[in-house]
């Protein structure tokens, strides 16, 4: 059985993969997480920063997809142009970012 996790658990231990270049593992937490609670901005974030610093462009707009609209920021958003810059075919899809950023009153 052991100690129950929960949303800090999982964040914390998707920010130890960010910091330890485990995006593979961090993608695993994250579908994990989804089982026992919503993650919030501090699981996608470190999430998202590990596919970044991977170079995995397209897992990273899979995961920016699943972000709630409430809860994306700048880095959210910066993190999706970014992977359109590498992947081919994207201009309008980050365009389309572009806007819906503008249109959403409370990025941070």
């Amino acid at each position: 059985q052991g100690v129950p996790r929960d949303l800090t658990h999982y964040n914390n231990a998707l920010r130890a993969c960010d910091k330890s270049d485990q995006h593979e593992r961090a993608l695993v937490l994250l579908e994990e997480l989804k089982g026992v609670a919503k993650p919030d901005l501090f699981s996608y974030s470190p999430c998202l920063n590990a596919l970044k610093k991977a170079g995995r462009w397209a897992s990273a707009l899979e995961i920016v997809d699943e972000v709630p609209l409430d809860i994306r920021t700048k880095y959210i958003y910066y993190v999706a142009m970014e992977a359109c810059q590498h992947l081919p075919g994207q201009s309008d899809r980050a365009a389309a970012l572009l806007v819906e950023m503008g249109d959403i009153a409370n990025v941070q």
